[in-house]
């Protein structure tokens, strides 16, 4: 109370200071990384860059060992020796004599020449590790990991789908192509999967030391059943589904990757569709058929959230039950080869003639087609025959069946390449190449859709149209 009555003063109220702080440190990936001279303090340096003055190989000796005891990934170890070496070819100074301007103007060596934003982190990387982390030098210090753009995946539909499975032109890519798209896996983690791996009563695929050196599992397409059925029977656990020209070993990523081009060539899709294309189709479809992001993030093996919500938006639906979208799609386990042709695409006619490989082998190729009928649906159909001639060889290729499911749109439909090896195996191994190459198939599709249509053309205007119970008869 002050001197005047009946008035009081009445002074803020105080906020209380709070201890704690307000937001929580960010952990992980963003969390604070320590000095590289702490680090260096406590356990200091494994290879002494500026004592003892190594070469360019010696230096790199030390480095892959010092990346395999710290259980580095080889494909990782693979990445930093081409980057050393890059900057080896460009510097031209032994490594002690490495320094922060030499690194910079390395990198923008690399910018103008159009190198992308990834590659400049695998070169960033290589040498912070190298020379900073192993050596000491500290010659990264300020440099960040470039940003890289967040571009829109390539996704293939659904009925694109179907064209590049029917496309394959064996089994086994059927089933590598297939396992790819079914279950989203990795170019790499599809080819070193083994039979011990496939779990038939749970329906599930164990993926061993995927991305990040983690292991999941991914859910087993029905349409394949019957095929790893067999193949259990039949092969060892230890042994790879994908197995390889050399004894216990898988194909290589590049020979997936050639059988990814061979079917899209095939199956005349258009876009730039690789192997990572059929991962990003599965993550699209699952989300459009109402699957959870969580869901598929677990599927995809992904660490982050935010990089599976790059394929759409997160949904609410939870998914009780997986399908696989294979499944969905509708492809059997046992469909054949079977290739579209479109008279009105633009493909000219090309004639028999005799096949040459490098001015030394040649071999003599006829293409028959057999009698033209109609079917009890209504479809023109008809069986073809490949004759090749190679010296005293001579060999037939049957099992070919052509057909129009609507006017002008062809469909060949050959066997799996599995029931011709037996054949195939009398002929030179560069015929047999020749042989199995996108150009031998795109001939075989152009001759036998021109020569089909002149067929039918000959038989509707002499008024013979048979059907397929009157050809029988006759």
């Amino acid at each position: 109370m002050n001197g005047n009555a009946g008035y009081q003063i009445i002074y803020p109220k105080c906020s209380k200071f709070i201890s704690v702080p307000p937001f929580r440190p960010p952990y992980g990936r963003n969390s604070p990384k320590d000095p590289i001279r702490i680090a260096l303090d406590i356990g200091g340096i494994s290879i002494p860059i500026t004592e003892s003055k190594p070469m360019w190989s010696d230096f790199w000796r030390s480095v892959e060992r010092e990346l395999k005891i710290r259980f580095y990934r080889p494909k990782s170890i693979k990445s930093y020796k081409t980057a050393l070496r890059g900057l080896a070819v460009w510097a031209k100074v032994p490594p002690h004599m490495m320094t922060k301007e030499l690194v910079r103007n390395y990198l923008l060596n690399l910018v103008s020449k159009g190198s992308g934003s990834a590659w400049l982190s695998v070169v960033i990387s290589a040498i912070r590790t190298a020379f900073d982390k192993l050596g000491g030098m500290n010659v990264s210090a300020g440099l960040e990991t470039p940003r890289r753009g967040r571009h829109l995946p390539i996704v293939l539909s659904e009925e694109e789908i179907v064209l590049l499975l029917s496309a394959a032109t064996s089994l086994r890519d059927k089933l590598l192509l297939g396992i790819m798209y079914a279950c989203g896996l990795r170019v790499s983690e599809v080819c070193r999967i083994r039979w011990s791996e496939i779990d038939l009563e749970r329906n599930q695929i164990r993926v061993r030391k995927g991305k990040g050196n983690k292991d999941r599992y991914v859910m087993l397409p029905k349409v394949f059943s019957g095929i790893f059925e067999k193949g259990k029977d039949k092969c060892s656990p230890d042994h790879y589904v994908f197995a390889g020209a050399r004894p216990n070993s898988h194909i290589t990523t590049r020979c997936a990757q050639k059988v990814m081009e061979k079917a899209v060539q095939l199956a005349g899709i258009k876009k730039n569709a690789t192997c990572h294309t059929l991962r990003h189709s599965f993550a699209t479809h699952m989300l459009e058929h109402g699957t959870d992001t969580r869901y598929v993030q677990v599927l995809l093996g992904h660490a982050r959230l935010e990089t599976t919500r790059l394929y759409t938006h997160v949904t609410n639906t939870s998914a009780t039950a997986i399908t696989s979208p294979l499944d969905r799609i509708g492809v059997n386990e046992d469909q054949k080869c079977k290739l579209y042709f479109s008279k009105n695409n633009g493909l000219q006619y090309l004639s028999e003639k005799a096949f040459g490989i490098k001015g030394i082998l040649e071999f003599r190729l006829k293409i028959r087609l057999g009698f033209l009928m109609r079917s009890k649906k209504g479809l023109w159909e008809s069986d073809a025959v490949i004759e090749i001639e190679h010296e005293r060889e001579r060999i037939e290729l049957l099992g070919i069946r052509v057909f129009e499911p609507r006017d002008g749109w062809i469909v060949m439909e050959l066997p799996n390449a599995e029931e011709w090896d037996s054949l195939l195996k009398v002929l030179p191994l560069a015929i047999q190449k020749k042989i199995s190459e996108p150009e031998f198939y795109e001939r075989l599709r152009t001759i036998l859709s021109k020569r089909f249509l002149a067929r039918k053309a000959e038989i509707c205007a002499g008024g013979t149209c048979a059907t397929h119970e009157q050809n029988k008869h006759a």
